[in-house]
């Protein structure tokens, strides 16, 4: 906020909500494409993908970069939200399956559960682990 010399709406809008409205229509969109052209290569070039999606929000320090990079990376985020039971569906029989989702929704859960304390913990820190120029 203080980089972009934004307001709090702004920087909101800029840093959070173009990445939800990237995984709502991620999320519209990629499960029809996986099912028509694969998972296994949909997935690889979206992983791929985001990784050029996180370079383009980290260098450039331009604010439409930003918000172009965040949509990206939302809409890509959406491809294992919305398609991994059905990949872990063509990898497993039934009762792994069953253990793969349980523990992938407990790791959603401890992910939800732990990210802000370790957000505020690493922001706050006297190691200083933030980013200046």
């Amino acid at each position: 906020m203080e980089e972009f010399r934004i307001g709090p709406v702004i920087a909101n809008i800029a840093f959070a909500s173009a990445f939800f409205y990237g995984q709502g229509i991620g999320g519209l969109l990629l499960p029809p494409y996986t099912e028509s052209f694969g998972r296994k290569s949909t997935n690889i070039i979206a992983s791929a993908s985001y990784a050029i999606a996180c370079i383009i929000v980290g260098v450039p320090r331009s604010l439409p970069a930003v918000v172009v990079g965040r949509f990206i990376q939302g809409f890509l985020s959406a491809l294992p939200t919305v398609v991994g039971s059905g990949s872990m569906g063509d990898m497993w029989d039934v009762p792994a399956r069953i253990w793969s989702v349980d523990a992938w929704v407990k790791g959603s859960i401890v992910g939800i559960a732990l990210g802000p304390c370790m957000g505020t913990y690493i922001s706050t820190s006297s190691l200083q682990w933030y980013y200046t120029l």
